[in-house]
């Protein structure tokens, strides 16, 4: 223990930078599979991502340009667009991170807007009231 107290006591910045790694890693572990932050999903986007919205029709007020609504997920044909990515979004995130663990369960190429639409805004990124594509 003497030994491996000097040690550090010799190497603080290696010992320092090994603890951050560690962090750094238990963090990436915590984070929900498929989250984007806002500008990561809009270089996905910008490369062709499928964008489907999932916010409730009450909360509705704006979306993301050339998204599609989809009302209910579990009707929606994501089959017939196996091939694709998607990036998914709702109000808040909480929707859109469920069904993403979901549609990556089943082998989707999935992702969600962490903080969804509301994150997206925050973040400086466009919105188009509903209704004006």
């Amino acid at each position: 223990m003497e030994t491996f107290l000097a040690f550090l006591s010799e190497h603080i910045f290696l010992a320092v930078l090994f603890l951050v790694t560690i962090i750094m890693l238990v963090v990436e572990e915590l984070r929900p599979k498929g989250a984007l932050e806002a500008a990561d999903a809009a270089i996905m986007i910008q490369k062709g991502a499928m964008i489907i919205d999932l916010q409730k029709e009450s909360e509705r007020q704006s979306e993301l340009k050339n998204g599609k609504w989809v009302i209910d997920f579990q009707k929606f044909s994501w089959e017939k667009h196996r091939s694709k990515k998607f990036v998914l979004y709702c109000k808040t995130g909480k929707v859109s991170k469920d069904v993403v663990e979901d549609l990556r369960a089943k082998g989707f190429d999935a992702y969600f807007i962490a903080g969804g639409i509301d994150s997206w805004r925050k973040d400086g990124f466009e919105v188009t009231p509903v209704g004006e594509k």
